[in-house]
């Protein structure tokens, strides 16, 4: 379960981390409030050192275990979608 809720912790820290590194670089504030359009840019550099592997990895990590742990698993009820990738209700359970 850490593995596959581990996103939810990472997300607010990734932000917190932006921000941090906006406000102690002068020169990295100066040039996101003078062309706001580098701020994808900016959030790109900050996911690309831990961020974006780790979720890459748990990702992997996650479906491969539970498709180990429990190869029969279906869904209980359809899938209902927040946003293209985002399951609002996602309820598993082992085949009968």
């Amino acid at each position: 379960m850490a593995l596959i809720t581990g996103g939810h912790h990472s997300i607010p820290r990734a932000i917190g981390s932006l921000i941090a590194r906006i406000m102690t670089d002068p020169a990295l504030r100066a040039l996101v409030e003078q062309d706001p359009g580098r701020l994808p840019a900016a959030a790109e550099e900050v996911l690309r050192c831990v961020g974006m592997n780790l979720a890459r990895a748990q990702m992997r990590i996650a479906a491969a275990e539970l498709l180990a742990f429990a190869p029969d698993i279906e869904l209980a009820e359809p899938v209902r979608w927040r946003g293209p990738a985002e399951p609002e209700t996602l309820i598993v359970r082992r085949r009968a």
